[in-house]
C-alpha cells in the first residue's frame, strides 16, 4: 500500500490524472478483500489488483473512462453469472468497486487531492494510523458530494470536512471522527451511512491505513537475512537486533525498518 500511494503522489506532482479503484463492498467468495486497490494510469498501466480476470478488466475499462470524464463511478462485478461459472478458479461472489479520479485540480471546500495522498503516504511511511473517509454513494442533492474526502488522524484531528446540506458540521464531523476511530480499533474498513432531511442519505467509506505489525528478529545470524526478506514481503515492519554492528547492518538487512545494535535482552 505504501508503494501505491508513493506512485499516486508522484503522478499528482507531475500533474497527471489517474484513477484509484477500491473494493468497498463484497458478498460471497471474491478474490480480494474490502479495501483492496488498483491504480490505473491514463495510458492503461496498472499497479495493484482488485482480483484479476474478467472482473478486473471491467474495472480497468471503467477506470479509463473515469480518467477521461474526471467523474467517480461505482461498478458491480458479478462472479456468479454463467460466463464466470464456465471459467476455472471462479469465486462465485459479488463485489462493488468505487473508482475515484485523482487529479491536481482544486475542488471547492475540499483539501487538495495531492495533500490527501501525501498525508496518507507520510502516515504509512511513519507507521502512523490515518483514516480516509470518502463519499461513495448518495441520494438527492447529496449526490454532488460523491467522491469527496476527509482525513482523520489517529488522535482525532481532521483534514477537510464533508459539508452535507442540512447537516451542521458541529454534529456531522464528530460523528465521522468517531467512525474513523472505530475503524482504527477494528483494523478494517466499513461503510458509514448517514441520513439527512428530505430523504437524503450518503454512504461513506471509512478506510483506515494502519501501521504494519512489527516483526522483531533477535539475533542477526545466518538465517536472519532471508527471514527478514520474507517478513518484509509479508508486509511486516522488520526490526533486527544484535550486539554485533557488523551483523545488524544495512548491507545485510536493506529492508529492515530498524537496526538495533546492543544487548539483545534490552532491545
Amino acid at each position: 500500500m505504501r508503494e501505491l500511494f508513493q506512485e499516486l503522489v508522484h503522478e499528482l506532482e507531475c500533474g497527471e490524472t489517474v484513477a484509484m479503484a477500491t473494493i468497498v463492498r463484497r458478498k460471497g467468495s471474491v478474490p480480494r478483500e474490502v479495501g483492496a486497490k488498483m491504480l490505473v494510469h491514463r495510458g492503461g498501466r496498472i499497479s495493484g489488483t482488485v482480483g484479476g480476470g474478467c472482473g478486473e478488466a471491467e474495472v480497468w475499462r471503467s477506470a479509463l473512462n473515469v480518467i477521461d470524464t474526471q467523474r467517480p463511478n461505482t461498478i458491480q462485478v458479478d462472479l456468479t453469472e454463467e460466463i464466470a461459472m464456465e471459467s476455472q478458479g471462479v469465486c462465485g461472489g459479488i463485489f462493488d468497486v468505487f473508482i475515484q479520479p485523482w487529479h491536481s485540480a482544486m475542488l471547492p471546500g475540499q483539501p487538495a487531492m495531492q495533500e490527501v495522498a501525501l498525508a496518507i503516504q507520510q502516515a504509512l511511511e511513519g507507521e502512523q494510523a490515518i483514516v480516509l473517509l470518502t463519499v461513495v454513494a448518495a441520494a438527492g442533492p447529496w449526490r454532488t458530494h460523491i467522491g469527496q474526502h476527509m482525513l482523520v488522524h489517529e488522535g482525532g484531528a481532521a483534514i477537510g470536512s464533508l459539508p452535507m446540506a442540512g447537516m451542521t458540521q458541529a454534529v456531522l464531523t464528530p460523528q465521522l471522527v468517531e467512525s474513523a476511530q472505530r475503524a482504527i480499533s477494528a483494523g478494517k474498513p466499513h461503510i458509514e451511512k448517514i441520513t439527512g432531511p428530505e430523504n437524503n442519505w450518503a454512504d461513506i467509506f471509512v478506510e483506515p491505513f494502519l501501521p504494519r505489525p512489527v516483526f522483531l528478529i533477535a539475533g542477526a545470524g545466518h538465517i536472519a537475512a532471508p527471514l527478514a526478506s520474507i517478513a518484509h514481503l509479508m508486509n511486516y515492519s522488520v526490526s533486527v537486533t544484535d550486539d554485533r554492528a557488523s551483523f545488524a547492518s544495512r548491507e545485510r538487512f536493506p529492508d529492515a525498518k530498524r537496526l538495533l545494535v546492543g544487548n539483545i535482552e534490552e532491545a
